[in-house]
This record gives structure tokens, C-alpha cells and sequence, in this order.
């Protein structure tokens, strides 16, 4: 936990004078070298700002920095994101926390978690989503990473890395090794088209959980850590897929069909898709889909270690599975 002595210099940093009168902590991730930590600074003029303390190989000042330049812009835009905090021009400053030289981020705090979901949830996601990528379109950023597309270029995108420390546990499946083939054809596949998709800079981890409402009822975009530069598709079908999986997660099942009318009208309300879009939109719905259904199973299995959860990983074999998705429907893939 950080200490109220280093809270009241990261904000004097900042340009704030106010006190610090309480310290929430929302996140403290620590691993080997690197950490993650998401505290609230209540202060004593009853503002609440929240302060993103971090070092992780991947992510340095720079790109930190360009992360939070486009959530501003964004919120310029009108788009609902927090204020970050700027000095000197520098979204994300350096200090000393656990004996380490970290990056430190300051937003303002807008409120709680997004907990009144429901169908029609699912346009208003698609909505903003659509929105930020009619941005990037018109107003480009480049940010200078990508999560997604480098993975699946750089060859880490397989299947088998999903339950990596659970091998002996997954392939007394009979069927895993088909299940493994259809996703790692279809990321081949994708890596051949990628380049050729419409892209530019995405919130990179936009979903149903990465949204807090405000006291007055607006809801809010959080959380730009895995924002870069990727295809508007891969994006948008991540988006909707984490969504139906993350309510599967809580036993809230929903029509797959259904909440994907509702998010598609609300994207297209403000952007179309392009014809190589339309053209790859099969291979890419059926790779989420059967990435983001495994994952959801796996850390079922993870969270309980019931064996007969991971009976369900078959399932993604038909998810996985070009000719029987759902979304080869010409009718839901255009909206």
C-alpha cells in the first residue's frame, strides 16, 4: 500500500496542494520485478482521484504517455473518459515506490462499478465503440503498440498458450487437438488479412467491465492500458465477445444472436463496415468467439478446479468451426 507521505508528493507533483485524508487501494499486482497498483486519494476538499502506479517491461513512459493522449482526445471528442492529470505537458511521471523506479499516472475518480447490465446494454457499447472508431478515422493517432495484431504476427497467438500449467488436465480431452487446429488455422488465416483491414488506434480492452457510472447515472470509459493500434474488427469483436463470455462468467446467459442486433445498430450509428470488413468477417467472428468462450472455461476450471467444467471446452470446437458459426449469416454479420 502506498503511504500517505509518497500519495501527497505524486499529487504536489501533479500541481495539487490538497491532503490526502484516506487511500483506497482498487488493485496491488506485484510479480517478479514488475507491479501494478490502482489506488483512490480521498483529499480533503472531498475531491477523489485515482492514481495508477506501474513498471512492466512491456509498457514504458512513452507509451504510457501516448495511451493517455488518446483518451484525452477522446474526451475532447465528447466521449465520457476521466480527466488525466498533466504537468509540464507529461501525462505519466517517474517516482521511487517499493524500491523501484515506476511510472505514475493521476485521473480524476467519476464513480463505481457498471453493474446494471442488461440487453440493451449492448447498443450503448456499440455505440461508443463505433464512435471512438469513426475518431481514430477521422482524426488519427498513432499510439505504437498493438496487442492483438502483434501477437498473432509475431506467432504467440496458439491455442495451447491458453492453458499453459494445465496441460496433463486438458488433453485427456480427446478432441483438444482438433479444437487446437481450428484456432491456430483461423490465427493463420488472420495474420494473412490483417494488414489489409481497416485500423487505427482502439481502446484495446473496451467491454461490458471496463465502464463505471457516475453518481448521476453516466457511464464512463476506463482503463487504456492495452490501448494501440489495431484493425477496427478485431477490436469490435473482441469488444462484443469478452461481453457475452464476462456475463457467462457471473451465470447470466443471453442470445448471442440478440445482443449482437443491439450491438451492431448502436456501432453502425456511427460507423459502417468497409467491404474487406464484410468480406473477413466470418474468419474473425469465429476466432473470438471460440478464444474468448476457452478462456472463460479455462479460468472456470482455474477458479474451481471442478473437472467436468472442462467438459465444456468441447463446445469450442463448433465455435471454432468456420462452416457452423453462428455469425456466417450474411444477415447478422452486415447488421
Amino acid at each position: 500500500m502506498v503511504d500517505i507521505y509518497l500519495a501527497e508528493k505524486i499529487l504536489n507533483d501533479y500541481g495539487i496542494s490538497e491532503k490526502v485524508v484516506n487511500i483506497t487501494s482498487f488493485q496491488e499486482t506485484f510479480f517478479d520485478k514488475q507491479l501494478r497498483c490502482i489506488y483512490q486519494f480521498d483529499l480533503s476538499n472531498k475531491q477523489k482521484v485515482v492514481c495508477r502506479i506501474s513498471r512492466e517491461s512491456n509498457f514504458s513512459k512513452e507509451l504510457i504517455e501516448q495511451q493517455n493522449c488518446f483518451s484525452e482526445k477522446l474526451r475532447n471528442y465528447g466521449i465520457l473518459v476521466p480527466k488525466k492529470y498533466c504537468i509540464n505537458g507529461h501525462y505519466c511521471i517517474i517516482e521511487k515506490f517499493k524500491n523501484r523506479i515506476c511510472n505514475i499516472t493521476l485521473e480524476e475518480y467519476v464513480g463505481c462499478d457498471y453493474e446494471n447490465i442488461k440487453l440493451s446494454s449492448f447498443y450503448f457499447l456499440g455505440k461508443m465503440l463505433g464512435k471512438m472508431h469513426f475518431i481514430s478515422e477521422k482524426d488519427p493517432t498513432e499510439i505504437g503498440y498493438s496487442h492483438i495484431s502483434k501477437s498473432i504476427i509475431m506467432g504467440r497467438a496458439r491455442f495451447a498458450n491458453l492453458y499453459h500449467g494445465i496441460e496433463r488436465e486438458i488433453e485427456k480431452l480427446n478432441d483438444i487437438k482438433e479444437i487446437e487446429s481450428l484456432h491456430d488455422e483461423l490465427v493463420h488465416k488472420v495474420k494473412i488479412i490483417l494488414k489489409g483491414l481497416p485500423h487505427g488506434a482502439v481502446h484495446g480492452d473496451l467491454g461490458i467491465f471496463n465502464n463505471i457510472v457516475t453518481m448521476n447515472g453516466k457511464v464512463y470509459i476506463i482503463d487504456f492500458n492495452l490501448a494501440g493500434d489495431e484493425a477496427f474488427l478485431c477490436d469490435m469483436l473482441c469488444c462484443f465477445y469478452s461481453s457475452i463470455y464476462k456475463f457467462a462468467e457471473k451465470k447470466i446467459y443471453i442470445d448471442i444472436s440478440e445482443a449482437y442486433s443491439y450491438f451492431i445498430k448502436g456501432y453502425f450509428e456511427y460507423r459502417k463496415f468497409s467491404y474487406i470488413e464484410i468480406e473477413n468477417f466470418s474468419i474473425i467472428s469465429a476466432l473470438f468467439d471460440g478464444l474468448f468462450y476457452s478462456k472463460s472455461i479455462i479460468k472456470e476450471y482455474n477458479d474451481n478446479r471442478n473437472a467436468s467444467v472442462l467438459e465444456k471446452l468441447r463446445c469450442a470446437k463448433d465455435k471454432f468451426d468456420l462452416q457452423n458459426h453462428i455469425f456466417c449469416n450474411d444477415v447478422l454479420r452486415k447488421g
